[in-house]
């Protein structure tokens, strides 16, 4: 239907029907009626219709604009740099103007992080490199460096207010105080990161991918002063992986664990925009994630903790407790919300 269809089926609506079927049109529809007529414009406005939310993938030579809840995507393709980043605050203004909603995932390019030092919009997860690792050898070699003083003028420009994911695929190495506080920490060709760098962070979630730098041993000993109380009180999940896996008796040397299978984590205040990147598993929801098999222990203050080895990765879970009161004597906490405390029975002490 054609936008002066549009306009001429409106007006001779009475002012409910009208509202009721501007609501139902598609984005593209309703940028169409927008233009228009502004009183078009200003009635689509009126509406507030939420876009449920915006991402934005910027790339050296494209820009993506996406509202996933409303299946509609605009992409801008330009050489210039500057061309290409003005286009993307059109697009998006533009959009936001009829559909207001949250950024909810800004994606750079690591060529451009030195063109956002003053992005003028929050976001909920910042985004650099490319997830999906989809770079030949080639393209690798001809991106130009993303020094840390680059990176850090970046975080410095952009207000994330929940997560952040270092993707590469060249290193993305930072000691910006913004990454040791952000709820939810992804950082894939992490081999920069060391066990004592690890200690000082204290995010809820954390995702270290091709951590090539760590050995068993390292790991072994964050279990150990996470079950006593050591380190970082705001952990909820921890995963480490790099290509061939991990050693699982060397990681569990010396630590008493019970085997547990199909118990069901949940996350205490689980957020969807967590699952733009891979800072939980595939298939967690908020429902919580089945994690089939796991080695159980119970940290000195009464919480338990589940280690799980899956392929290439292994991620320890602490399980939520409501802060009612105080566990004493490693007795557990009945107001548990993730279920019963682990069994006594299938014991084991890897020594």
């Amino acid at each position: 239907m054609s936008s002066i269809l549009y306009s001429t089926t409106i007006t001779n609506l009475p002012l409910l029907p009208m509202a009721h079927l501007v609501k139902t049109l598609d984005v593209k529809s309703l940028i169409n009626l927008s233009k228009t007529a502004d009183i078009f414009k200003q009635f689509i406005q009126l509406l507030h219709i939420p876009s449920g939310g915006y991402h934005i993938c910027i790339l050296s030579h494209r820009v993506d604009i996406y509202i996933p809840s409303r299946n509609y995507s605009q992409s801008f393709h330009h050489s210039s740099k500057f061309i290409l980043i003005d286009a993307m605050y059109d697009i998006h203004e533009e959009l936001s103007d009829l559909l207001p909603g949250n950024l909810d995932y800004l994606n750079i390019d690591p060529d451009l992080v030195s063109y956002f030092n003053a992005f003028n919009q929050k976001c909920t997860v910042l985004s650099v490199g490319e997830k999906s690792y989809e770079y030949s050898e080639a393209n690798v070699e001809c991106m130009d460096d993303c020094t840390p003083k680059d990176l850090d003028i970046l975080l410095d420009g952009v207000d994330f207010q929940k997560g952040l994911a270092l993707n590469g695929p060249k290193e993305l190495r930072t000691e910006h105080y913004k990454i040791f506080k952000i709820d939810w920490l992804q950082v894939r060709n992490s081999s920069w990161i060391t066990p004592e760098f690890l200690r000082k962070l204290k995010n809820k979630v954390i995702y270290l991918a091709d951590i090539w730098t760590f050995t068993e041993q390292n790991i072994n000993e964050f279990i150990r002063d996470m079950r006593d109380g050591k380190i970082n009180e705001n952990l909820q999940v921890i995963g480490f992986s790099r290509y061939g896996g991990w050693n699982n008796l060397s990681i569990l040397h010396g630590i008493e664990v019970v085997e547990q299978r199909d118990q069901v984590y949940k996350l205490p205040e689980y957020d969807a925009r967590i699952m733009t990147e891979k800072f939980l598993p595939r298939g967690f929801n908020s429902d919580g994630f089945k994690i089939k098999e796991s080695y159980d222990l119970i940290r000195n203050d009464g919480i338990k903790c589940s280690i799980q080895f899956c392929r290439w990765t292994i991620r320890i879970y602490v399980w939520n407790q409501k802060k009612e009161g105080t566990v004493t004597n490693k007795r557990w906490n009945t107001n548990d919300i993730n279920g019963p405390p682990v069994k006594k029975h299938c014991q084991h002490s890897f020594l």
